[in-house]
């Protein structure tokens, strides 16, 4: 499901011409129109993990605390886990933490609050949350973990040295300016619909399995 794993299998003696790629992929419709920024740039920064430690909470709360200091106007929104702090640090944090929330509410009213997706994992392999959140034109910033730069590509986001959060609060600061952020945003639906939509993957997908059951041929490498 990436091109890290396809690295992996070769170096461990897999045929490059045995092997496909086709990532992970959503059944998810690109949700219009196409968000806009405030004028001074993005502001409003989301996580969404069930396991925040794993995902690199606590790099991003050091990363955040950072960025604050240097942007007050900045905001974080967490999804998905167990508050670690009392609300009214997390407040005067400028951290909004929501423990969990349906699906649907996600997609429907949460994401659609954010301008950056940041994603400093210290596991993963190509997560479904930041990429759904291309899909509404919301950049990641993502660790350099693995698969994970290949969920943005060359122009979706900024990649940061995994557990690193000066790393993290830099390439954040990169998507800070409005012209880079526009960007990256219009790069994120592009990604998402090219490379991570049941859209355009599914036949990739099928056109793998045919290629492996019909005259003996194998799959593209």
């Amino acid at each position: 499901f990436s091109e890290y794993q396809r690295t992996w299998m070769e170096a461990r003696g897999f045929p490059a011409t045995s092997i496909d790629v086709v990532p992970n992929y959503l059944a998810l419709e690109l949700p219009e129109p196409l968000r806009t920024a405030d004028v001074r740039g993005p502001t409003r920064l989301g996580f969404v993990a069930k396991d925040f430690r794993a995902k690199g909470g606590e790099v991003l709360l050091a990363a955040f605390a950072a960025l604050r200091a240097r942007h007050p106007y900045l905001t974080l929104t967490v999804v998905g886990s167990p508050p670690t702090k009392p609300d009214g640090e997390l407040a005067a944090l400028g951290v909004r933490w929501l423990p969990f929330v349906p699906r649907e509410e996600l997609l429907s009213t949460l994401l659609p609050t954010f301008d950056l997706m940041v994603y400093p994992s210290l596991f993963d392999g190509l997560p479904y949350g930041p990429m759904e959140g291309l899909a509404y034109g919301i950049p990641a910033v993502v660790s350099d973990y693995r698969a994970l730069p290949e969920l943005i590509g060359a122009h979706a986001g900024r990649v940061s040295r995994t557990g690193d959060p000066a790393s993290l609060a830099a390439a954040v600061e990169e998507l800070l300016d409005p012209d880079a952020w526009a960007a990256a945003s219009a790069a994120a639906r592009q990604r998402f619909h090219q490379r991570f939509s049941a859209t355009t993957q599914r036949e990739a997908l099928g056109a793998s399995y045919r290629a492996t059951v019909t005259q003996g041929k194998t799959p593209r490498g």
